[in-house]
């Protein structure tokens, strides 16, 4: 399997972050997965601020994307994970800097 193989087979679909637990290692590689150490800082913070484990957050941020995404909000993050070869995490991350923001607004 080539490296780019690799990075695809364990970067984590809708569905797989949909159903994975709050805690452990396979969220914890999901957030990694996206690459961006100033996002997961960035989740960090707000989990702490929330008295939450930063897997916990991640997953609720998840849920509460699909439960409550308009259709605009779902138009945007297709055309960001559109345009990267690991659409997983770049569908996670739109969704983390998303919530992230709305624990900011608190």
């Amino acid at each position: 399997m080539t490296m780019a193989e690799n990075d695809l087979a364990s970067t984590p679909m809708l569905g797989d972050l949909v159903e994975m637990p709050d805690t452990g290692p396979a969220l914890a590689a999901a957030l990694a997965a996206t690459g961006r150490t100033d996002l997961i800082d960035a989740v960090n913070q707000a989990s702490e601020r929330l008295a939450m484990a930063p897997e916990a957050f991640a997953r609720l941020a998840v849920r509460r994307f699909c439960e409550r995404a308009e259709d605009e909000d779902w138009v945007q993050v297709m055309g960001t994970i559109g345009r990267d070869d690991r659409p997983g995490a770049a569908l996670l991350a739109a969704i983390l800097d998303r919530a992230v923001k709305d624990v900011g607004a608190l």
